[in-house]
């Protein structure tokens, strides 16, 4: 939001009839610069969390572990035997 100090001179200027000064004009200019600023990067954050949260749902549904995967209970793995022409 724009500065009350900043707000409170623009308004006095205008009820006064008379256009605000360069000071009070440039002040008023930087506090919407600011303002905007401002703005723009929490539009830019609240993206970022977008993004976020759907690459952690995508993440989540490729993977599609089931509760055997995780618990090992599969067969053990066979180990070669000593006649094996591939052992090295």
């Amino acid at each position: 939001m724009i500065s009350s100090v900043a707000a409170a001179a623009v308004t006095e200027a205008a009820q006064a009839g008379a256009h605000p000064s360069a000071a009070q004009a440039a002040a008023l200019q930087a506090e919407i610069y600011r303002h905007a600023l401002a703005a723009g990067f929490s539009g830019a954050t609240w993206s970022r969390a977008g993004v976020l949260a759907l690459a952690l749902v995508i993440a989540l549904f490729v993977m599609r572990a089931s509760r055997a995967d995780l618990s090992g209970a599969g067969p053990a793995p066979e180990r070669p035997d000593a006649s094996s022409p591939n052992l090295a």
